[in-house]
């Protein structure tokens, strides 16, 4: 009777590890057909042989643990159920710290409504964000995340793909620190050549000036103490030098801008663009104070006004042209005149011979100062340039 039980109670052990085994190897089956397992270790009379599975998922898992860009998949809660190591280094956490923590423990304070936001748009499409991660040493990471849904057995799970900016918002403050610099020294070019041209016109007007005007008063004298010779061809001939000098000063840069000032320079530019371009009535609306335009901006101003009035006498054929200056929450200049136009992408066409080189020397001459620069022609409608500064120096 002893005998029997005790068969029987080995049997039913013998069954229940059979039971166990087999459940076992049912779940190892599971396991292996929803890819939670990666390698199997066999135990054999050689020991234990790990044996790697070449499932089609494995050149997926191998991309995604040797790219560049940090790569995570995030539950409904924003828990993180999985990340690769990429990620781990950008965060400077070891992985095992990082899964099962919530995305928004690495993400800086100043950022987390934007992530929200992007976190919420993820959960039904592709969502962009650029914000800055926390590291686990503190230090702050410009990064972008790209957040995409990822459905699996209808649990709403969230991919997020991570790369970082470090690199690129280095080149951008370089370039941009750059750009400051060329503007600076393009700047400090413009100063140095409008004081070569000052210096040049008040050597004209001093020196040469002078001298031709000490040579028609002794020859005036000559001439009319010595009674010989006819001084009505020799005087006018002198008188035109003296003119055409000063002419040479005035264009190289008028002394009224530094005597009296931006506004009556303007007017007498318009004068002397009427005497000689008769055929053009010039116009102007003067509604600024001379103290409201600081002293670059003058010679900024002038240049702008003597480069457009030039390209009006040379091509546009107008009968008037508008000379405006104004202050508003701005300081704005006008010029436009009713001439034939111009096709503005063919003159400013890079291989074009004609291109408008003047009109990329007053676009440089405006931004130089901070300012905005447009031109608006059509073709048989005339042509209007629109320069504006702010206020504030």
């Amino acid at each position: 009777m002893k005998k029997d039980t005790k068969r029987k109670d080995k049997d039913l052990l013998q069954i229940e590890d059979l039971r166990m085994r087999l459940e076992e190897a049912e779940e190892t089956i599971r396991a292996i057909r929803e890819g939670e397992v990666d390698a199997l270790v066999v135990s054999g009379p050689q020991g234990d042989q790990v044996y790697t599975l070449k499932g089609a998922e494995q050149p997926y898992r191998v991309f995604v643990e040797t790219m560049n860009e940090g790569a995570a998949t995030l539950g409904p809660d924003g828990t993180i159920l999985y990340c690769n190591n990429r990620l781990g280094e950008l965060l400077k956490e070891p992985i095992e710290r990082i899964i099962g923590s919530e995305i928004v423990r690495f993400i800086a304070p100043t950022g987390k409504g934007d992530f929200e936001s992007a976190f919420q748009g993820g959960r039904k499409g592709s969502s962009n964000v650029e914000i800055l991660l926390k590291g686990g040493d503190g230090q702050l990471t410009p990064a972008h995340l790209s957040l995409s849904p990822l459905e699996n057995d209808d649990v709403p799970y969230i991919c997020m793909v991570v790369m970082d900016l470090t690199e690129r918002m280095r080149a951008e403050q370089e370039l941009e620190e750059s750009a400051k610099r060329l503007r600076y020294l393009s700047t400090q070019l413009l100063v140095a050549q409008e004081s070569e041209r000052k210096l040049i016109a008040n050597e004209i007007h001093d020196s040469l000036g002078s001298s031709l005007q000490a040579i028609k008063f002794r020859m005036e004298q000559v001439l009319q103490k010595g009674g010989i010779g006819d001084p009505e061809n020799i005087i006018p001939s002198i008188q035109k030098a003296i003119e055409e000098s000063r002419r040479i000063q005035m264009a190289l840069r008028p002394s009224s801008l530094d005597d009296l000032g931006i506004l009556p320079t303007l007017n007498w530019l318009c004068r002397e663009f009427q005497k000689t371009y008769s055929s053009i009535h010039i116009k102007t609306q003067i509604n600024i104070e001379e103290k409201d335009v600081f002293d670059h901006l003058k010679t900024v101003i002038y240049r702008i006004c003597q480069e457009a009035f030039n390209n009006i006498a040379k091509h546009s054929k107008a009968e008037v042209a508008t000379l405006s200056l104004r202050k508003s929450d701005k300081i704005e200049l006008v010029i436009e005149d009713n001439g034939r136009g111009f096709d503005l992408e063919e003159k400013l066409f890079a291989e074009n011979p004609d291109r408008g080189l003047g009109l990329t020397s007053m676009r440089e001459r405006a931004e130089f100062l901070g300012g905005s620069f447009a031109v608006e022609s059509i073709q048989g409608s005339g042509t209007t340039i629109r320069v504006s500064w702010p206020v504030e120096r």
